[in-house]
């Protein structure tokens, strides 16, 4: 993924279809986050001090959490035409964020169907990948782990007219996946171009 010289990137959050790894909907960032923050926690057995342990060796990949900010105003543009010109406020998108974390419904009452029906095998329901679109050197898949919304203004309805929404969320890597599946292709692919843009951020050994 690439953008073109002198456009500015628009950060987003893209849910994709679990079987063929096509994207279902977007939600483009009305503003890009002022901030986004990266944890990484290395995946290794070993190297316990002293006792003579094993050496350390990475039993996966690191542990990557996100953590940002995303701003909305329904006084702004950015907003899809037909929230920006409703009447509900910012409900349309704060609620397109919110379904990221919820089962769909017809998934429930399917799955509910099958219970009253006697069925033994109903299994929990799988959660779509979703990914994380940062510019061209980022898209990455996400597990949202965390989601907190502060509303700030409203109309005589009482639809929320600005908004906050904070989101934690951790990378979906190889460790995670089915080997073959679209989204650890994703992860892959994410993996591959920190390795190549490494490549460039490395100098040359000093004289040890």
């Amino acid at each position: 993924m690439t953008t073109a010289p002198g456009i500015r990137a628009q950060g987003a959050l893209v849910r994709l279809d679990p079987d063929t790894g096509s994207p279902t909907f977007s939600i483009t960032f009305q503003f890009n986050p002022a901030a986004v923050r990266r944890t990484l926690q290395p995946a290794v057995i070993g190297g316990q001090t002293g006792g003579h342990s094993e050496s350390m060796r990475f039993t996966g990949a690191p542990n990557e959490t996100f953590a940002l900010e995303i701003e909305l105003d329904a006084y702004n543009d950015g907003l899809p035409p037909k929230v920006a010109g409703g009447g509900d406020g910012l409900y349309p998108v704060l609620y397109a964020l919110e379904t990221l974390i919820y089962p769909p419904s017809d998934a429930v009452q399917k799955q509910q169907q099958r219970l009253d029906a006697g069925s033994m095998d109903v299994a929990p329901i799988p959660t779509p990948p979703v990914l994380f679109v940062w510019g061209g050197n980022r898209v990455v898949p996400l597990a949202l782990q965390s989601f907190s919304i502060v509303e700030q203004s409203f109309d005589l309805g009482l639809n929320p007219l600005r908004a906050v929404v904070s989101l934690g969320a951790r990378v979906l890597s190889y460790s995670d996946m089915v080997a073959g599946t679209p989204a650890y292709s994703r992860y892959m692919t994410y993996q591959k171009g920190k390795e190549s843009l490494a490549l460039t951020g490395k100098g040359t050994p000093p004289p040890v």
